[in-house]
C-alpha cells in the first residue's frame, strides 16, 4: 500500500513523531500507546519523550462504496477532521491542534484505511449532564447551550451534537469554556444557521428525553425564541428521523 501524510508545520520537525505517523498501521497492531478506546473505531495515545502527547484515530476500515468515493471526490475522515480542525482554530472554536492525517491506498489507488492525529484536550465531556450527580446542571447546561448559539452564529454545524463531543472545563470565576471534537461530519455555513437549521442541530443532544427538553429550552431562551414552540419542533424532527430509520430498517 502508498501512504499519503498530511502533517502540521508545527510538528514536521518532531523525529519522534515522525516516526510514529510513518507506521501507525504497525503500531496499532502491535499494541503500541495507550488504548483509549476500541469499538468501530480505535483510539491510542502516544507519549513523547518531550512530554508532548499525540492522540491517533483509527478509523472504521471504508467500505467497498466509501472507497470509491474516498478515492475519486470526497475527502476522507481524516481529512475532514485535520482540516476541520483548522479551520475551527481560524474561527476561534477550540478543538485539539490537528497534528496529522494519514491516508493509505492499494495499489489500484483505493483508500483502504486512515488515520487522524491531534494534540490531547483530557477535559471532561458534557456526558455528566445526563450521567453525573450534578447537585445543579442548570449552570454547565445553559453555558453549553450559550457556545452552542456562538457556533450557530458563526455557522458551524456540528455533525453530531451529542454531549460526549462537548468537552467542558470550569474557570476560577465559575464560567465555562467548552472545546468541540468529532468533528468530521459537520458543516461550515458561510452565513450564520438559520432557526430551523439551529433547532435541526439540537436533535442529537441526548436521548434522555427531560434533559433534552431542559436544554432546548435553554437554547432558545438566550436566543429569545419561544421555548414551547421550539422544543415542539425539535421533538417533532426527532420522529420523523425516527420513523425514517425504522423505514430504512425494514427495507434492509
Amino acid at each position: 500500500m502508498s501512504k499519503k501524510v498530511i502533517l502540521s508545520n508545527d510538528y514536521s520537525h518532531n523525529e519522534e513523531l515522525r516516526l510514529i505517523i510513518n507506521n501507525l498501521p504497525e503500531a496499532f497492531a502491535s499494541g503500541k500507546g495507550e488504548l483509549l478506546y476500541d469499538k468501530r473505531n480505535k483510539i491510542r495515545r502516544f507519549q513523547l519523550t518531550s512530554g508532548d502527547v499525540v492522540i491517533v484515530k483509527q478509523y472504521k476500515k471504508p467500505n467497498l462504496f466509501q472507497k470509491i468515493c474516498y478515492s475519486t471526490f470526497w475527502k476522507n475522515k481524516a481529512k475532514k477532521a485535520f482540516f476541520f480542525g483548522e479551520k475551527l482554530l481560524a474561527m476561534g472554536i477550540d478543538t485539539p491542534k490537528p497534528i496529522a492525517a494519514v491516508t493509505y491506498t492499494s495499489w489500484l489507488g483505493c483508500v483502504e484505511r486512515y488515520y487522524f492525529a491531534s494534540s490531547e484536550n483530557s477535559h471532561p465531556d458534557c456526558l455528566i449532564l445526563r450521567d453525573g450527580e450534578m447537585e445543579n446542571p442548570k449552570p454547565l447546561a445553559d453555558a453549553l447551550m450559550k457556545f452552542i448559539i456562538l457556533l450557530h452564529e458563526k455557522g458551524f454545524l456540528h455533525g453530531d451534537t451529542n454531549l460526549s463531543n462537548f468537552l467542558y472545563e470550569k474557570n476560577e470565576d465559575g464560567t465555562y469554556h467548552f472545546s468541540v471534537i468529532d468533528t468530521n461530519r459537520s458543516q461550515f455555513l458561510s452565513r450564520p444557521a438559520t432557526k430551523q437549521e439551529s433547532l435541526a442541530n439540537l436533535i442529537r443532544l441526548t436521548h434522555k428525553r427531560s434533559l433534552l427538553c431542559m436544554l432546548i429550552r435553554s437554547y432558545a431562551s438566550q436566543r429569545g425564541w419561544n421555548e414551547q414552540a421550539a422544543e415542539n419542533t425539535v421533538l417533532r424532527l426527532i420522529e420523523k428521523r425516527e420513523k425514517k430509520k425504522k423505514m430504512l430498517s425494514k427495507l434492509k
